[in-house]
């Protein structure tokens, strides 16, 4: 996954702030949210990359958005990336901060790409392979190819 090095930056501060207040699993939720609404929402991707529109505003339509929905902290990490006018690297930081709660849980993801799907003794077959070899915790995705011929890709 790639991701600038302001994003990553920014993700990492975000981390261990998270890890030395203790409250890592609820900005990960509220990652999860932002991701989310931005993935599904091409406007405000539009509006945050947006020279023209002033931090002020790109930070109102944020608080409008998550307002009782996120924790304080990521609030406040919000304010701040506007504030310093970072908010075109928002998605950036988002994608960065997975990448790296990963990491510190020590969790790897697999994908694992087929016509049908595999059957759950496949998926269990695979996961045991992947963490023998990796010793992390693994998260499966699956994703439906109709291109694939058989089989699956991992």
């Amino acid at each position: 996954m790639n991701t600038t090095k302001v994003g990553k930056r920014y993700a990492q501060s975000l981390l261990q702030l998270a890890v030395e207040t203790g409250v890592l699993e609820a900005v990960k939720q509220d990652v999860e949210l932002l991701s989310s609404t931005c993935a599904q929402s091409k406007d405000l991707v539009i509006a945050l990359n947006s020279p023209v529109i002033k931090s002020d505003k790109k930070l109102n339509v944020l608080k409008a958005i998550t307002q009782g929905k996120i924790s304080v902290l990521t609030d406040k990490f919000l304010a701040l990336v506007v504030n310093k006018g970072r908010a075109n690297k928002l998605v950036d930081i988002l994608k960065a901060f997975e990448v790296l709660y990963f990491e510190h849980k020590n969790i790897v993801k697999a994908q694992i790409k087929s016509v049908n799907g595999v059957s759950a003794e496949v998926k269990n077959q695979i996961i045991s392979v992947v963490q023998a070899a990796l010793h992390k915790e693994v998260i499966v995705e699956e994703v439906f190819d109709k291109e694939l011929i058989g089989g699956f890709v991992l």
